[in-house]
């Protein structure tokens, strides 16, 4: 159940609007069936992939609050071109969703990014990120040097990687403390904390290695140099990451449009368990009895509904911290962007900076611009850093474009602009998650049919999530067509 989200889009006159008003219209409300096989609770990308993949004799119905559809995965339209107001690729390697593009008729519109050169501000402006970089830590330590994101003397102490005794590492430990044992403290403030704390918009000295980043955990915990490690291992090949020309609220459109059990704009207002062993579940819009449910919803959600089943479970989803962050989109005429060969740069927490990333995205992504029009787009907002939520749009948007001129010179007008708040939005894999997660699907156990799926559990993105949709498809299809629920 997603959160209403505004998003300001403004195109010579400033336009109020939600964010749904610039995806796509959200399919008409349909009757909630009273009886189905399965419930899905929560029309995020998710808990749409899952009631996808159900086996078609099951009878679904899948249940959102917001309007519309698709959680975090949202396009807008900004001066004409499609811009994305959340992720705005997925992972590529090793993951399912190029095949469910294509499934869905989408496959053609699927690109890998024009350019992956990327760059981090460090010691006055973006510096390059260096060659050999390997599941966001360096492989090579002279590549690292030329790159001048750390200093001499922080480079060499990076370099010690290779002679220094095996760091222990546990479930407790941090992603902060491993890499800094590593590579040092400048290393770990200048490269580590913007690349391996951005992607969760958390702080590396709390996030836990083991569940943020676990091919990093058994590496050191089998290896004595990860730098070693790093260059003895041959990434996959193909494009690390792609996305669809259009946006990739086509994704959500091409799946909501199969699923004949949508209903939106419906609250989840409780759940409980029927004498005869089905899942009675309350909304705004009618009653719904259900042999087995999936909540594809984030945590906090889900705690509420299951404070009445199981209250130390609820106790669990609500130990998750979630993160804020804001996305700001900006249309420039394409002249007045000169263009820098990356597809954006990250800034590091200890620059003190309200921008965390800013994304070329006419760079990045060859689709994206016109001739006359050209994107880019900047995040703002951690787990540490929540000062741009007492800013309202207009002061953001200032803050923002000073920041801008400042990072990157950057000082034209912009023709349009479009920002959206993204409240609770990351969950954040603090020391202890992977145990807490191991305890609750050991609770849902004695629940039969019952099940939890997202990015708050087994990994964000969406490519992560898409796979623990596979793994709740494949749990509630045994489950029926072997073992029946209710």
């Amino acid at each position: 159940m997603s959160r209403q989200l505004p998003t300001r889009c403004c195109a010579g006159e400033r336009l109020w609007a939600r964010a749904s008003r610039h995806c796509h219209e959200a399919p008409a409300t349909r009757r909630m069936l009273s009886s189905v096989d399965v419930a899905v609770v929560g029309a995020g990308i998710t808990g749409l992939a899952a009631a996808h993949g159900l086996p078609a004799d099951l009878s679904v119905a899948v249940i959102e609050a917001d309007p519309q559809p698709g959680g975090k995965v949202r396009s807008a339209s900004l001066a004409g071109i499609p811009v994305e107001c959340g992720p705005d690729s997925f992972l590529a390697r090793g993951s399912s969703v190029a095949g469910l593009c294509s499934e869905l008729g989408l496959g053609d519109r699927l690109v890998a990014p024009a350019t992956t050169r990327a760059a981090i501000w460090s010691r006055g402006r973006p510096r390059p990120l260096p060659e050999g970089m390997q599941l966001g830590v360096p492989s090579r330590p002279a590549a690292l040097v030329a790159s001048g994101i750390l200093s001499v003397p922080g480079a060499l102490r990076a370099g010690l990687d290779l002679v220094l005794p095996a760091t222990p590492v546990s479930a407790s430990t941090s992603v902060a403390e491993a890499l800094e044992r590593r590579f040092g403290r400048e290393a770990r403030e200048r490269l580590i904390d913007p690349l391996l704390g951005g992607i969760y918009a958390g702080d590396t000295s709390q996030l836990a290695l083991a569940d943020t980043l676990p091919e990093l955990y058994a590496l050191l915990s089998s290896k004595r140099s990860l730098l070693l490690a790093l260059r003895r291992r041959r990434p996959p090949a193909g494009p690390v990451f792609q996305t669809l020309v259009g946006g990739l609220g086509q994704l959500v459109d091409a799946l909501a449009a199969s699923l004949p059990g949508l209903q939106l704009a419906t609250e989840v207002t409780s759940l409980r368990k029927s004498a005869g062993g089905r899942f009675e579940i309350a909304t705004s819009n009618g009653a719904i009895s259900a042999g087995a449910v999936l909540l594809a919803t984030p945590a906090f959600a889900a705690a509420k509904l299951l404070a009445g089943l199981d209250v130390r479970a609820a106790e669990l989803l609500t130990a998750i911290p979630y993160a804020s962050v804001a996305t700001i989109a900006l249309a420039y005429p394409r002249p007045r962007l000169r263009v820098t060969g990356t597809s954006g740069f990250l800034v590091p927490p200890n620059e003190g900076r309200l921008v965390t990333a800013v994304s070329w995205l006419s760079e990045k992504w060859a689709h994206l611009g016109t001739d006359q029009v050209a994107l880019l787009r900047c995040s703002v907002g951690r787990s540490s850093d929540g000062r741009w939520r007492d800013l309202d749009d207009d002061r953001l948007l200032e803050r923002v474009r000073a920041e801008l001129a400042e990072l990157a010179g950057v000082r034209a007008e912009p023709l349009a602009t479009c920002i959206t708040r993204w409240e609770s939005a990351l969950p954040q894999y603090q020391a202890g998650h992977g145990a807490r997660v191991m305890e609750l699907e050991s609770r849902l156990a004695s629940h039969p049919g019952l099940l939890l799926a997202g990015a708050a559990y087994r990994g964000v993105g969406i490519a992560a999530c898409l796979a623990q949709a596979g793994r709740a498809v494949e749990t509630l299809a045994s489950n029926f067509h072997g073992h029946p629920v209710g």
